[in-house]
């Protein structure tokens, strides 16, 4: 949760963009967060809460700073406190701002995002395992014809460990890859870690995430709905699959045009969120 304070009463702009790694290189540092660019129609920001993901055990909190990208350079400032979530910065100008690190601890808060693609024949259910302070918002951008499933997804995660994923009825849904190592990811592209192939009368699957030595470290019971998106909307697969079939057989073109059919309230997000404040923290 990006915050943020300022004087007065405005209007701000703000998104993400890509980290330019070739202007950390000289610092000695890596990226700890989303980089935010922020713009302020009116008024003026003060400060700045950049979320973090590190755990408040160990030396975590020491590593972190606060990197200020302005063209070409990059100037890197001590935060003026960190919190269990934030660091916390003081700024006179916007540009381009974000967290970095001299190193990483090896335990991080991460989250556990869910995409369910449905489709007539094999839907498949997304899986990330990202750092908890990179916004859900940028991910499910990406996920094209997929719904966010909405469920507790909090989990400590450790830079380098090898994870596997596990479902009930095993047989009959399948998962890729069947291991994989958990990094630190900050966009700008965000690939599921690991995909599921359940069986289309799937309605509801319970998803486990094991470490080295089958340590279980997240459990969920992940509702699923017999649905497919059509024109952006959810429709009952079974309704469909009656209104295209054919003598028995199913209109290849009309399966066809569901696996196309793309929710159009998507195509409307716009990259931009608008906040405005009156002089106190702001809350994404």
């Amino acid at each position: 949760m990006f915050l943020m304070e300022g004087e007065g009463e405005g209007e701000v702009l703000y998104r993400t963009v890509q980290w330019d790694d070739s202007l950390l290189h000289s610092t000695g540092r890596t990226p700890a967060g989303p980089l935010f660019s922020i713009e302020c129609l009116q008024g003026a920001v003060r400060q700045l809460h950049l979320p973090h993901c590190e755990i408040t055990s160990g030396k975590g909190f020491d590593s972190l700073s606060v990197a200020h990208v302005t063209g070409d350079s990059v100037e890197v400032l001590q935060p003026v406190r960190v919190t269990y979530s934030h660091a916390v910065v003081d700024i006179t100008d916007l540009s381009l701002w974000g967290l970095v690190s001299s190193y990483f601890s090896s335990s991080v808060e991460g989250q556990v995002l869910l995409f369910h693609k449905p489709q007539l024949r094999k839907p498949t259910l997304n899986v990330h395992l990202l750092p908890v302070n990179v916004p859900v918002t940028e991910v499910e951008r990406e996920q094209r014809d997929c719904k966010y499933i909405q469920i507790p997804s909090n989990c400590p995660l450790t830079c380098g460990e090898t994870y596997k994923l596990c479902c009930d009825s095993a047989e009959k849904n399948k998962i890729q890859p069947l291991v994989e190592k958990f990094r630190r990811e900050y966009g700008p592209n965000y690939h599921p870690t690991f995909q599921v192939f359940l069986e289309a009368s799937t309605e509801d699957v319970e998803i486990r995430l094991l470490k080295r030595g089958d340590e279980e470290v997240w459990t969920r019971q992940v509702p699923l709905r017999d649905t497919v998106l059509v024109g952006g909307l959810e429709v009952r697969a079974v309704e469909q699959l009656r209104s295209v079939r054919c003598n028995g057989g199913l209109e290849v073109r009309a399966v066809e045009q569901l696996r196309s059919g793309v929710s159009l309230w998507k195509k409307c997000q716009s990259l931009l969120l608008k906040v405005s404040w009156t002089g106190s923290c702001i809350r994404k």
